[in-house]
């Protein structure tokens, strides 16, 4: 794809009257693939399966934070009545908690 790519930009380098039409082609094939690319990792074979890879470990990862505020909700209310945890301001403390947790950077 990439050899394409530069055979294009010498051809419209070469042919001036041809770049109005051979620009807007080479833009799109640039927003495609940085759109594929959203990880933006090299350019070389294999890079589309190493995506797929990681969107499978962060699509689990979000599985299991989403199975982790489930149990925290039921912690929530399992001890609501005896301990507060439902009450508004000890539930957003809980939840802040959590989110802070969840979205620590590494």
């Amino acid at each position: 794809m990439q050899n394409l790519r530069s055979k294009l930009i010498r051809l419209a380098h070469a042919n001036p009257s041809l770049r109005a039409d051979l620009l807007p082609l080479l833009a799109k094939g640039q927003r495609k693939q940085a759109a594929a690319n959203k990880y933006d990792l090299y350019d070389v074979q294999g890079w589309e399966k190493v995506t797929s890879e990681i969107d499978a470990v962060i699509a689990k990862a979000a599985k299991d934070v989403e199975k982790h505020i489930e149990d925290l909700d039921k912690l929530i209310e399992k001890y609501a009545n005896k301990y507060g945890t439902a009450d508004p301001e000890s539930s957003k403390a809980i939840r802040k908690k959590f989110n802070l947790a969840v979205s620590k950077p590494y």
